[in-house]
Order: structure tokens, then sequence, then C-alpha cells
């Protein structure tokens, strides 16, 4: 293995994770033969519905940073604590659609509730 990609699974820059998020949906939007989204704000909302949607997840969000999932294919197989713990992936495709927004969620269907409540802050970096 070689020491580059050994480093990448210990620590990759910020920076060098939006220019290679950048270069994927650019070459997507050029395999679609469309044009890239602005990746901030209510495009960032609208590309996450669209990837959700992929997979079973009723995403809706505004350009207020306001999120509300009623549906996720995922909630009857995840309890609670694997749902934190996954959600760290939506965090960090979300920061990188937004620009370095932060996803925090204050409700989780696997908890019991009517649906998933979060919100995006955009401006703040995702931990």
């Amino acid at each position: 293995m070689s020491i580059l990609l050994t480093l990448a699974g210990i620590y990759v820059p910020q920076f060098i994770k939006k220019r290679k998020l950048a270069r994927l949906f650019a070459a997507t939007a050029e395999g679609f033969g469309a044009d890239m989204p602005d990746l901030a704000g209510k495009d960032a909302m609208q590309m996450a519905h669209l990837i959700y949607g992929i997979v079973g997840i009723d995403f809706r969000g505004n350009p207020q940073g306001e999120v509300v999932i009623s549906r996720c294919y995922f909630s009857s197989f995840y309890s609670p604590k694997v749902c934190g713990i996954i959600s760290s992936l939506d965090a960090g495709l979300l920061s990188g659609i937004s620009g370095g927004g932060r996803l925090s969620f204050q409700q989780r269907l696997t908890e019991g509730t009517e649906c998933c409540r979060a919100r995006l802050s955009l401006g703040v970096r995702s931990t």
C-alpha cells in the first residue's frame, strides 16, 4: 500500500475533500449533459433531496436550513445508536454539497418520533 493511500486513511485536509467533491460533481454533471449545480444553500437541499431519494429517504430541506425526513428506508433496520453513528455520513455529505455546512439532528425516526428533524447551518464546518 502506498504511503499516500495510508495517510488518506488517517487524514484528508478539508481543501482536498472539497476539490475532489467538486470534481466528482463536475464529472457527474458532464456525464448527464447538465450544468453543475451551485453547491450551497437551496441547491444543496435540492441535491440532497435527489441523492437521498435514490436510497428511499424522503429528504425535505428549505433555504433556511431546516430538514425534515418523514420516511427512511433504513429506520426499520437501524437502532437509535446505529442511526446516530450513520448520520455522520449524512453530515459529511451535506457538508460537501453545501460548501462546509454543519448538519445537526434534533430528532430521529429511530427514536420513535414521526420524522427526523435536523438543521443545516451554512458557513460552519461539519465535525
